[in-house]
């Protein structure tokens, strides 16, 4: 079963009854297992892009590629603080405060328009941040649970968003390089 199922599955248990922790209980690895495989096919995506292609929005009134980026890096952030009722530090607040006029459909006029390098280097630190909360067998069920799901829920229509930009660019999907690939 691939993670995606097991993700899908776990939606359908978290919508039926609050998952607590049991001894064996492997709810907690698969979500990890999870949001591992969007976050390296987001972080792969995110490298592939060329940095020209950055401002690339294939249609008026969507985002472009590094919009997506960046909302995608500031959701898993709120997601992964809400789970594990965290506050987020006041430095990373400010960034991400910074970041959201950018990230909007809209961009509003004097919003500062970010660079790829700065766009990666937000998304891997969001990643980073996840991947501390979703190994964490202190998040409590309920709540916490349905925010870690719903963050890979977010992130996974997003990287669906971001396949269609990089093959309209002529470049293959990360997730479509590991398959044919065999990894």
């Amino acid at each position: 079963m691939s993670v995606r199922a097991v993700v899908l599955v776990l939606v359908g248990l978290g919508a039926a009854a609050p998952m607590a922790p049991q001894q064996g209980d492997q709810s907690g690895g698969a979500l990890a297992s999870a949001f591992s495989e969007i976050s390296r096919d987001l972080l792969g995506a995110a490298e592939k892009m060329p940095p020209e292609s950055y401002a690339f929005r294939p249609a008026d009134g969507v985002r472009t590629f590094g919009q997506i980026i960046a909302h995608v890096g500031g959701g898993n952030f709120l997601y992964c603080s809400q789970a594990s009722k965290q506050r987020l530090a006041s430095v990373l607040s400010s960034r991400l405060n910074e970041v959201r006029p950018f990230s909007d459909v809209v961009t509003a006029a004097n919003a500062r328009v970010f660079k790829k390098e700065e766009l990666v280097a937000l998304l891997s630190e969001s990643i980073a941040f996840c991947e501390r909360v979703y190994n964490d067998r202190g998040v409590s069920a309920g709540d916490g649970v349905r925010a870690l799901i719903g963050n890979i829920a977010h992130d996974n229509g997003h990287y669906a968003n971001l396949v269609t930009y990089l093959r309209m660019k002529g470049l293959v999907p990360p997730s479509t390089e590991r398959r044919k690939g065999g990894q």
